[in-house]
């Protein structure tokens, strides 16, 4: 979870970025915008939701505690 928080907290850095006059006056720009606020949104979603395409890697965490004393 810890890696996603990395990844949310880039996207909002980014997204702070470019918003920072929004809307642009200029097409482009707004194009850009529109396209970083998305993506954004996008990631969020697929984080919160633990969303994965199918047939994509993902990551299982395994923990085992191993120890030398017999119990």
């Amino acid at each position: 979870m810890s890696k996603d928080m990395f990844v949310l907290i880039g996207k909002m850095t980014s997204l702070a970025e470019v918003l920072q006059d929004f809307p642009s006056k200029d097409r482009l720009d707004f194009e850009e915008q529109m396209r970083e606020l998305g993506s954004t949104g996008g990631t969020w979603g697929r984080v919160v939701f633990n969303f994965h395409h199918e047939g994509e890697q993902t990551e299982t965490h395994h923990y085992h505690h191993h120890s030398d004393y017999d119990y």
